[in-house]
């Protein structure tokens, strides 16, 4: 007991390396030490993530365990993107996708449309064009009930949920406060110009939201077998920037 008052203390001066001190103490020789270590880590939640994904390769097999097993406890799920962020081309009309993948025992069940994406403009290379492009978005709605279990999927344990996501040079893309600034005429921009941006992934449910869509009062709304009962309400983000050299105004799809 001393001694995990000793490490708490040290945990507090260290700042920045606890997580590293952390993870290193699970494949220390005292059983103690490593089960307030996964104790600990379980407590930091995704911030320890980073050093459990480099701790599952560890040569030591207890640490990789460990990791392995924190890694379930602290976020089974997790945002993946299916690109290369070094070989972004605008010439090649960008396309990314991406995937959330269940690293839990179970299967789990997640709300199709609580897959979004969202891409920011950073950094421009080029003048903006005069014509800014606002998005005019527009969604289908279902006659009936509006609940249905067509809007999720279950994903099995190990699996994973792949979704598109549209082509860049069709999304609108939302503008930083730097660019903003340089350029105050900007609204809505469109990935038609060299520029740096970032693309960010999440997934939300809320189930209350999702139930009030209905107002007939359907017998099944809280049947807790239905889809929209079992369903993941775990929020999820991740994002990675890339940057495209090339204008999208020359990629040869978009030609006439």
């Amino acid at each position: 007991m001393v001694r995990w008052a000793i490490l708490a203390a040290l945990s507090l001066v260290t700042g920045a390396s606890e997580i590293d001190r952390l993870v290193a103490d699970l494949a220390d020789d005292d059983v103690e030490i490593r089960n307030w270590a996964m104790s600990e880590l379980v407590r930091k939640g995704g911030k320890a993530r980073p050093a459990l994904e480099a701790a599952r390769l560890s040569a030591d097999v207890e640490m990789r365990e460990r990791a392995r097993l924190l890694l379930k406890r602290i976020s089974p799920l997790q945002i993946l993107f299916d690109f290369d962020p070094e070989r972004a081309d605008a010439n090649q009309c960008l396309n990314l996708s991406i995937r959330l993948i269940n690293e839990s025992d179970e299967e789990v069940v997640f709300f199709c449309a609580g897959v979004s994406s969202r891409v920011e403009l950073l950094e421009l290379f080029d003048e903006p064009r005069d014509a800014m492009i606002v998005f005019d978005g527009r969604s289908a709605r279902r006659a009936g009930c509006p609940l249905s279990e067509e809007d999720f999927v279950r994903v099995a344990a190990g699996g994973g949920f792949h979704r598109p996501i549209p082509p860049i040079h069709r999304r609108e893309v939302e503008v930083s406060a730097e660019v903003r600034k340089a350029y105050p005429g900007i609204s809505f921009w469109k990935a038609e110009t060299a520029g740096r941006y970032r693309v960010v992934a999440s997934y939300g449910f809320d189930r209350a939201a999702y139930k009030s869509r209905c107002t007939r009062e359907c017998p099944d709304h809280d049947d807790p077998r239905k889809l929209w009962n079992r369903c993941s309400t775990q929020p999820l983000e991740n994002d990675r920037s890339f940057t495209l050299a090339v204008g999208i105004e020359r990629c040869a799809c978009e030609r006439r």
